[in-house]
C-alpha cells in the first residue's frame, strides 16, 4: 500500500489512496460532505494525479513509500596482494648464487734447501753435518766424510733428488782441522754417472756446481788418497753444499 495523505479544505476531511487507486476517507464527527458533485471532480483529479505518481515511481526503480532506496554495499578495503613465481630449479633474482670458492692453490716448493736437512738414503756412511773451517773459511751448513788409509778408505751418502733441482753447488776441501799432509780425492756421481772428480789437501777449497736437472740420485764420495797418518782421520768436506731451481750456474 502506498500512502498519500490527500487533505481537502472544502471538505474538511483527510483522505488515504491505495496503489490500487482506492480512496478511503476516515469520517471525523460532525463533518459531512456537502457537495456529491464536488466530490466527484476531486477524485477523478487524485485518481489522475495517483497514477502518475505511481508510473513515475515504478519508471525509477523506487519499490514502495517508506522504503529507503537500496545502496551498494562498499568492498573490503584489502591491502594489494603481489605474488611471485619461482620456478623449480631456478634461484629467485633477489637472492644471487654464490660465487664459487677459489680451490686452494698447490704449495710452492722452496727454491733452494741445504743438504742437511735432506736424510741420506740407506747403505751410505752417515756424514757429519754442522759447521766446518775450510781454508781459514767457515761453512756452516756442511757435510762432512771421515776417511784413513787402513780402517775407511772411503765413505759416501746417496739422496733422493726426485727430478725436482736443477743445480748442485757447493765449497769442497779437506777440513782444516785434519792431519797434516793428508789429501783427498772428491767424486760427485748423478744417477750413478761420475760427472766431477777432484783431489785437494789441507788448506785448499774449490767451488763446484753441478747440473742435476730431471735427477733422481745424487751421490757424494769421498777416499783417502795419502798421507803421513795413516791411521788419522782426515776430513772431506762440501760446504754449505745445497740445492737449488736456478737454470743459470750461482
Amino acid at each position: 500500500m502506498c500512502c498519500v495523505v490527500f487533505s481537502s479544505a472544502r471538505a474538511r476531511s483527510v483522505c488515504l489512496i491505495t496503489v490500487g487507486g482506492g480512496l478511503y476517507c476516515p469520517s471525523r464527527e460532525n463533518d459531512t460532505v456537502t457537495d456529491e458533485r464536488s466530490g466527484h471532480a476531486m477524485w477523478t483529479t487524485v485518481a489522475t494525479v495517483m497514477g502518475t505518481a505511481i508510473a513515475l515511481l515504478t519508471f525509477f526503480g523506487v519499490r514502495g513509500c517508506g522504503s529507503p532506496p537500496e545502496h551498494p554495499r562498499p568492498s573490503p578495503d584489502y591491502p594489494p596482494v603481489s605474488a611471485s613465481v619461482t620456478r623449480t630449479g631456478e634461484a629467485a633474482s633477489s637472492s644471487p648464487s654464490p660465487s664459487p670458492s677459489p680451490s686452494p692453490s698447490p704449495p710452492v716448493q722452496s727454491q733452494e734447501k741445504y743438504l742437511v736437512e735432506l736424510e741420506p738414503l740407506p747403505g751410505g756412511y752417515p756424514p757429519y753435518t754442522g759447521s766446518a773451517d775450510l781454508g781459514g773459511r767457515t761453512f756452516a751448513q756442511t757435510v762432512s766424510f771421515s776417511v784413513d788409509k787402513s780402517s775407511l778408505p772411503s765413505s759416501y751418502a746417496e739422496y733422493n733428488l726426485g727430478g725436482r733441482w736443477r743445480l748442485f753447488d757447493a765449497t769442497i776441501g779437506v777440513r782444516d782441522d785434519s792431519p797434516s799432509g793428508g789429501r783427498i780425492t772428491f767424486q760427485a756421481l748423478v744417477d750413478g754417472r761420475s760427472v766431477m772428480k777432484r783431489e785437494l789437501g789441507v788448506g785448499e777449497s774449490e767451488k763446484v756446481k753441478i747440473n742435476v736437472s730431471g735427477a733422481l740420485r745424487l751421490m757424494l764420495k769421498v777416499s783417502f788418497t795419502a798421507g803421513e797418518h795413516y791411521d788419522n782421520y782426515s776430513y772431506g768436506s762440501w760446504g754449505d753444499a745445497r740445492l737449488s731451481q736456478q737454470s743459470e750456474p750461482l
